[in-house]
């Protein structure tokens, strides 16, 4: 399509639906111009959704502030679906001022146990959020170890290993959930692999 054809149509565009499908176009353009069309959309919560999804999808950095500000709005309200876009998307991005956003998104009642959770708070990859990790709050044993083996850490991996000896078939159970860490925000199905995870001697 290109970014400026894109542009025109989104000029000619008058109703939501079509608005929804050009956004859901633009996760393919690198463009400056639609990337600001994009964070102007967040504030529009009929189409912040497919904005907020595009803007993950194409990098956009400079959307973190206003993505942070969209997760934890209207938190308890029939918009969840756009707070939990804001939270992959923030995970995507791996937004290292997201970490506290995050923890709030994720100890909340209506959101603990999301099946992205702890992946998404372990793909951002710093202290910060190894530390939120190992004190997250109101999460299943099995989303919490998700997101432990995802960071990768030696502290977290000693932690997944203590919950799993509480199982009857630890071994079994901690393999079984340590394969869902490798299909994550950057893992083997989307071909990126975290390098900068220190690990201890």
């Amino acid at each position: 399509l290109g970014a400026n054809n894109w542009i025109n149509l989104w000029d000619q565009s008058s109703s939501t639906d079509e608005k929804k499908t050009l956004l859901q176009i633009a996760r393919d353009l690198q463009n400056a111009q639609v990337e600001e069309i994009l964070i102007e959309c967040l504030n529009n919560f009929e189409i912040a959704g497919y904005a907020v999804q595009s803007l993950g999808f194409i990098g956009s950095q400079r959307a973190s502030p206003a993505i942070r500000n969209l997760l934890l709005k209207d938190i308890e309200s029939d918009r969840d679906w756009i707070t939990h876009a804001a939270f992959i998307t923030l995970a995507r991005l791996r937004d290292p001022a997201s970490v506290s956003d995050m923890v709030t998104y994720l100890e909340s009642t209506s959101n603990s146990d999301g099946y992205d959770g702890a992946i998404g708070l372990a793909s951002i990859g710093t202290k910060e959020a190894e530390t939120a990790l190992l004190n997250l709050k109101n999460q299943s044993d099995e989303f919490l170890v998700r997101g432990l083996v995802h960071f990768g850490s030696r502290k977290c991996i000693h932690r997944a290993i203590e919950i799993a000896k509480k199982k009857d078939n630890g071994p079994e159970w901690l393999a079984e959930h340590c394969k869902f860490s490798m299909w994550g925000f950057h893992g083997r199905s989307r071909r990126q692999y975290r390098k900068d995870v220190e690990i201890e001697p």
